[in-house]
């Protein structure tokens, strides 16, 4: 991994915790049919959940593969317990 690749991705991660602790809550993806939005991991062969700091930008991708899962909140409580 480039350092400047490395870098973006500390500042992303920075801003969604900001905005997670600024806001109380996590969005996900999910669908009544399947459950919540994954995608393979980049480091290895499983699979992770995929959450987003705003509604926006969760909506954003219910495309394609996710046309059917809508923007749903999980309280930061919720969230961190499990």
């Amino acid at each position: 991994m480039s350092l400047q690749l490395a870098a973006d991705l500390e500042l992303l991660k920075e801003r969604f915790i900001r905005r997670v602790r600024e806001h109380g809550e996590v969005w996900g993806l999910r669908s009544e049919a399947r459950g919540w939005a994954y995608c393979p991991s980049n480091d290895g062969d499983e699979d992770v959940l995929v959450f987003w700091s705003d509604r926006a930008y969760a909506a954003r991708h219910a495309v394609e593969e996710w046309a059917d899962y809508v923007p749903t909140v999980i309280a930061l409580e919720a969230f961190m317990q499990r």
